[in-house]
Order: C-alpha cells, then structure tokens, then sequence
C-alpha cells in the first residue's frame, strides 16, 4: 500500500522527512516494555536489571514526552494543508471517508492481527474473562493498545471538520479550553489505568491529543512561523541540546515545590511536549534540507508505509519477547542480550510489519484480477 504524498509546496516538503523520523521513534519506543498491566489484560515479563536497560528505559522516555505529540501536529499541519479540498465535501461524504481510513483499519487490525498475536504471546488475565478483555481492552480502547492513536484521530478529525470555516483558533480562549480538555483526557487516562470508568473508543485520548493537533493546524502550516526556524545543522544541535536540558528538569522536578510537583502532568508536561513539537521540526527540516537522507529510496518507503507499519508492528513485540524469553533467562542478567533483544525487536517488528504489507497487497492484487477477470467474462 503506497500512500505517498504529494505536499502543495516547498514550505510542506519536510512532512516526509518528519513522518519517517517520528514512525521510527513509535516503533523504538515499542520495542522497550517489558510489562503492560490493565484491568483488561496484559503481560508481565521479568524487565532486566542491567545499566544497559536503565539507559534505554532513560532514552525511551525521552521519546515518549513527544513523539506522538508530534504525529499529532503533523496531522493536523496536513488536514490544514487539505482543508479548501475538505471544505467541498459534503458531511456524510468526509465522514465516510475518514471512517474508512482510520475506523475500519483499526478494527481490522485489532482482529486479525493484533488480538490473536497478544493472546499467543501470553497477553491476559486469568481472573477475568477472555472475550471480555478483549472487548473492552481491544476494541474499547480501555486496555493497552497502540492503536488509540487512529480512534482518537478519527474523533479529533470530525471536531476540527465541524469549525474549518471559523476562525476559533484565533480566540486565545479557545487554546485554554484545549489545555483544559488535555487535562480532562489526561486525568480520565490516569483514571483508567487504575480501573476506574472512561469513555471508550478513544474519547479520552482524543481530549488529551487534541491540542497537539492544533498546534499543527495553526502553526505548523503557517508559512512565515516555518520561515522563522533555522535549519542549519549548528542551530539544530543547540535546538536538540536545549531540550534535552529542559526535559531532565521536568524529570528531576522537586516534589517539595508543591505548586510545581500537582502540576507536571497537566502543565508541564504539555509544554515539554510542545516544546518537542517545535524541536522536531526544526530536526525534520534539517534532515529534509541539509542531509541526503530524505533521498534515500529506504528512507522515502519507510515514509510512504508508515501507516501501514505504524499498524501492523507492535502485535510482533508481544511474539518476539515471548519467543526471546522462553528460548533464555539471561535477558534479565546480560547487558549484551538487553542491547540485543532490544535492537532485534526494532528490526524484527519492521519487517514483519512489512510481511503483513506484502500478505495485504497480494491478496488485493489476486482479488482485483479476479474481479476484473469476472467483468470480462460477463461481457
């Protein structure tokens, strides 16, 4: 399935750039956990206790304070990008089209690939019933799941329909209500993974995301703010290195500062996250500007999959890490063999992904020879 692109103009042509970066960093920050407990199931693997493990989990949680932010605003910089074409389209014709992109994949997805490669590998729990887990967590959303972060779009993507002809975004109001509804989704979040009752479906996610997704909307597409950034790789260094140092400050936050410490997750930390926005962005333009990366045929096809491999990757982390561990205790023991099962699943989960691809595009190949066979012979 290939779904490249093609941006407007020169100002845009760094999304691609930013879509592969930002995919590759999904799927490393995948490949690191070693237990997911929820009330609706999960798994619970002995997690190394090696230098090795420590500096990853460090570096993985780095990469978590923006990564999906990021997709976030990127989605949004692209509907803006779109919007004159979107403004065409009658309601139940845009609802269609999105619940086809995003709806049907994740449901597909959750059925045929990632619940039965969960429920293999050992994801469940043996005081609640199976079919029950798997509704809920799986399909509810009220479980783990990666793919929360389509439901959750497929919800931002009919808001921001329903207010394309205002100019809201504009009301500086508008952006504390957004920093209001992250807070809510935030909350009801942390609420749920302590058992207590959400809303399904990604809802949740949805409030806490939706302000990431405005920032792209209004800023990232915005031609002089993009003008603005410098791109040279001196600035992008300082950019990356400035922070990295804004980022262990919130994590080294001291609890004793009260007013600070009850306000890290609603405030601060989506300030990091935007601040992480910005950062990769200036790291995108680079890549895209400056680098001969954005020209390497791996690096375009990764950009062009990127969906599909977003998909399709994570189910295989449960199979490899089952597989790793049943085959060797020393992963537990060993700073090599953390090093090694955790570069393995970063490639492993990619190119099985890629096998899932390849299944897909088969099987819709024969079946559009097959349908094009029985037009011929009809007439």
């Amino acid at each position: 399935m290939n779904h490249a692109i093609k941006y407007p103009n020169q100002h845009s042509n760094w999304i691609a750039s930013a879509k592969t970066i930002t995919l590759l960093l999904v799927i490393l920050g995948h490949c690191n956990y070693f237990e997911v407990l929820t009330p609706y199931g999960g798994v619970s693997h002995p997690s190394p206790h090696t230098l090795s493990q420590s500096i990853i989990n460090g570096v993985i949680g780095f990469i978590y304070a923006f990564h999906m932010p990021f997709f976030m605003a990127l989605s949004g910089l692209l509907y803006k990008l779109n919007v004159e074409k979107y403004n065409r389209l009658p309601k139940s014709t845009y609802f269609k089209k999105k619940f086809c992109r995003l709806i049907i994949p994740f449901f597909l997805t959750t059925l045929l690939v990632s619940v039965p490669l969960k429920y293999i590998s050992g994801y469940r729990d043996a005081a609640e019933s199976p079919v029950n887990d798997i509704f809920w967590g799986q399909f509810m959303i009220l479980g783990n799941t990666h793919l929360w972060f389509v439901a959750a779009l497929f919800w931002i993507f009919l808001f921001f329909y329903t207010i394309r002809r205002t100019s809201i975004l504009n009301n500086p109001l508008s952006w504390i209500v957004l920093l209001l509804l992250h807070d809510v989704g935030t909350m009801w979040v942390m609420s749920g993974n302590s058992g207590h009752i959400q809303p399904p479906l990604g809802l949740t996610k949805a409030f806490a995301m939706m302000i990431y997704f405005a920032i792209g909307f209004q800023f990232l597409a915005n031609k002089n703010i993009l003008g603005c950034l410098n791109v040279s790789g001196k600035i992008c260094f300082m950019t990356v290195l400035c922070y990295i140092g804004c980022y262990i400050a919130y994590c080294n936050l001291n609890p004793d500062i009260t007013l600070l410490w009850s306000l890290r997750f609603y405030i601060i930390r989506p300030l990091i996250a935007i601040g992480g926005i910005f950062t990769m962005t200036i790291v995108s333009m680079w890549v895209h500007h400056k680098t001969s990366m954005a020209n390497h045929r791996l690096f375009k096809r990764l950009g062009n999959d990127s969906y599909e491999l977003y998909l399709f990757s994570d189910p295989f982390n449960y199979v490899i890490l089952a597989a790793a561990l049943f085959l060797s205790d020393t992963v537990t023991s060993s700073e090599w063999y953390t090093c090694l099962i955790f570069v393995f699943r970063f490639f492993a989960t990619i190119i099985l992904a890629y096998g899932v691809i390849f299944l897909m595009n088969a099987f819709k190949s024969g079946y559009n020879t097959i349908k094009q066979r029985n037009i011929t012979l009809s007439v």
